[in-house]
């Protein structure tokens, strides 16, 4: 089952582009505007860490403890100890909070230059760059920017200045966001399954293409088979979203199973419905 997260916005470009800047100027200017912003940071030095060898937390962490938690007088640190290697964008739905509206991460060029569903805002230095990010990136760029736009000579070439079109880039990233949260909406009235039966790589594509008024929900084979199917399956109360395959083999199997109880007898028509709840 898919799990989304947030609406991601990344802010990549080359050494030296002005990404920290940028998103310095973007964070208080969403803030501005009511938007409750995470953000994240890629950090290239190798064996970088926040914490301070011989500290309590060092001492901590080095006895075993992940995540150590220092709280202070002015703020809560949680350290978690897992390496790049086992690093996903999924993984910062761990981090978030409560009521936060988009994840605009600085960097993660490797994890989000090819991944379509992340939004990118592209800082370069030079028309050279913008050509590179041109045919190296895939999904959709808000904008391509730069503190000192330089000149090109193609005219389609669109680099805003960062300064001089800030509001316009903040503009950018908002729609993005409000788009993302009413195609998030549509995502949760489907069973998530992640089938392809709809011809969408993913529910949440074919989500996407509902909001934009391209497709409709009878697009979604499973939710359509939904009352057809001979079993339910409930975990907590909430049901969940079983392809034909899958709920043909539960319930066969506890047919099965009922069969072999002393006096019982099966059809083999019956309907199957389990519930599962986790003790409290």
């Amino acid at each position: 089952m898919s799990q989304r997260i947030l609406p991601i916005v990344a802010v990549i470009g080359y050494k030296k582009s002005g990404k920290t800047t940028l998103i310095r100027s973007l964070i208080a200017e969403l803030r501005d505007r009511g938007y409750k912003v995470m953000s994240a940071k890629h950090v290239h030095m190798k064996e970088f860490t926040m914490d301070t060898e011989g500290t309590d937390t060092w001492w901590h962490s080095n006895a075993g403890a992940n995540p150590v938690v220092c709280v202070s007088d002015l703020e809560t640190t949680v350290l978690y100890k897992k390496a790049q290697s086992n690093f996903s964008l999924e993984r910062l739905s761990e981090y978030t909070m409560k009521g936060t509206d988009l994840i605009l991460l600085e960097g993660f060029s490797k994890w989000t230059l090819k991944n379509k569903s992340v939004a990118k805002v592209v800082m370069v230095k030079s028309e050279l760059e913008y050509k590179e990010y041109q045919r190296d990136i895939v999904g959709r760029v808000l904008c391509v920017c730069s503190f000192s736009p330089p000149r090109t000579s193609d005219a389609k070439m669109e680099i805003l200045g960062v300064e001089r079109d800030l509001e316009t880039i903040v503009e950018k990233i908002i729609d993005f966001v409000e788009g993302e949260k009413k195609t998030y909406a549509v995502l949760n009235e489907l069973p998530q399954l992640d089938c392809g039966k709809c011809g969408f790589e993913s529910c949440f594509d074919l989500a996407r293409a509902i909001e934009r008024g391209e497709m409709s929900k009878k697009s979604c084979i499973p939710m359509n088979l939904g009352s057809k199917l001979m079993c339910r399956v409930i975990l907590d109360e909430k049901e969940i979203p079983l392809q034909v395959f899958v709920s043909e083999i539960i319930r066969r199997s506890m047919l099965g199973m009922l069969s072999t109880l002393k006096g019982v007898e099966t059809k083999g028509n019956e309907f199957i419905e389990v519930k599962v709840s986790t003790p409290h």
